[in-house]
Formats: C-alpha cells, structure tokens, sequence
C-alpha cells in the first residue's frame, strides 16, 4: 500500500527527530488512534495503516534514509570527517558497539555515504566500510557501564599483553622510530616465561628491526657461562 502523506507528519515529529523522538511519537499516535480504543471504522483503520506504515519505514535506518533522500531531507554533507571517532552500531556486523576512526575521506553513494572506519581489536587493525546509518559520534551518547565494559576489557587485553601493545602502537603510529637500547646497555629480562627472567645482561650486538618491533641479542650470565639470548625490546626493562 503507497502512503501518500508525509511519514513524518503522520507520526508529528520533524524531519531531524531522533530515533527515540520517532518512537515515543508512534506510542502516542497509536495509542490515540488504535481500534480499541475507538470504534472500528473505515477512517481509523486507514489511519492506523498510515501510521504502521510510518514507523515500519522511519524506525529502520536504511529504510529511512532511502525514504528521506526524493523528498529533499537527506543532507548533501556527511554527517562524519576523516579523523572522526565513530561507534559502530550495526547488530549483523562483528565490530558492533566498536569504537573506531575514520579513516578516509567519506564517498557518497546514490542513497548514503559511505566510511572506511580503522578499528583497533586485540592490538590488530581493519578498516570494514559502513553506511552513515550504521554510525554513530561518540559526542552523541553517554555509554552506560555495561556499554563500557566491553571496550575496557579489549583495551586492557591489548595494553597489559607486551607484544599485544605494541603491534597496536605501531599500527597507531605511536611506535618510536629508534630503539630503547643500545649495544653495551646493561638491561633486565622482565618475561615470565623466559627461563633467564629477572636476570640482568649486556646488549651484545646492534638492535634488529623488523615489521613490528626491536630485538636485541643479550649476553647473559648462566651457571658461571654466558649465553647469548635473543628478546623483543618489551622483554627487557634498562637499568640506569
């Protein structure tokens, strides 16, 4: 059935209401207008079918935007900048509720725009691709405690694991570009599972970079022998 009043007039609300404005204005309107409540004529039946009709299409994102776009209601500028952090909020994707950064300039389709979006999960980064619907500013909301566990628990997974840290810094660009330590700098193996942990050495040779960190040759003493151990530069803490 083709609805040819304003789906926004229907409901009440503006063009620019918000998606719980949308959704309080259809508990009204329909509590006022539903067969229960008033006898069932031609009148009401074709207003409640108006207003179902209404919701169905202004309570999708997707379906909104495609609506909104002919009558002029779409905005020609997108809603998000490169740099802009961004939540996703899109329940079919497995980034849901991720905060992420876009990371390239948006494109405009025929019905939306479009966003390259980095996220960071277990110190790896992707960039999936959203719709402006799928989005959200972070600006725009207050998370709740629960909607903050999640990203406080994969930040602290990623930051309290060395090498988790630091593949998720260099992909962020916050890797330095210079090692910590020098050959002849007398540093502490700090790994657990190192059987030469908490055992101090000398750096034995020139630091090697590879992709995605420093490592160092260690000259360490072993039941009255040196032995020359290989470690990641978050292996090893300096001692001044």
């Amino acid at each position: 059935m083709q609805i040819k009043q304003d789906y926004y007039q229907v409901l009440g609300v503006a063009p620019s209401a918000s998606m719980e404005e949308i959704h309080d204005a259809y508990r009204k309107v329909a509590f006022q207008f539903h067969p229960d409540r008033n006898q069932m004529t031609l009148i009401t039946n074709q207003k409640m079918l108006e207003i179902n009709e209404a919701y169905y299409t202004l309570s999708d994102p997707v379906k909104r935007r495609a609506y909104d776009i002919p009558l002029g209601y779409h905005t020609v500028v997108p809603k998000f900048k490169i740099g802009s952090t961004v939540r996703v909020s899109a329940h079919a994707s497995p980034f849901n509720d991720h905060i992420g950064v876009v990371d390239q300039e948006p494109i405009r389709g025929n019905f939306r725009f479009w966003y390259m979006v980095k996220i960071v999960v277990n110190g790896l980064a992707s960039v999936p691709r959203f719709a402006e619907e799928q989005l959200k500013g972070v600006d725009e909301e207050i998370p709740t405690a629960n909607e903050k566990m999640p990203q406080i628990n994969d930040t602290y997974s990623t930051l309290s694991d060395p090498f988790k840290q630091r593949a998720s810094d260099i992909l962020m660009g916050y890797q330095a570009a210079a090692p910590k330590f020098k050959r002849g700098s007398k540093v502490r193996v700090k790994t657990h599972t190192s059987p030469f942990y908490d055992h101090i050495g000398v750096v034995d040779q020139e630091p090697i970079k590879d992709s995605l960190r420093f490592w160092y040759m260690v000259k360490v003493m072993s039941n009255g022998l040196p032995v020359v151990v290989r470690f990641a530069e978050e292996q090893l803490d300096e001692i001044g």
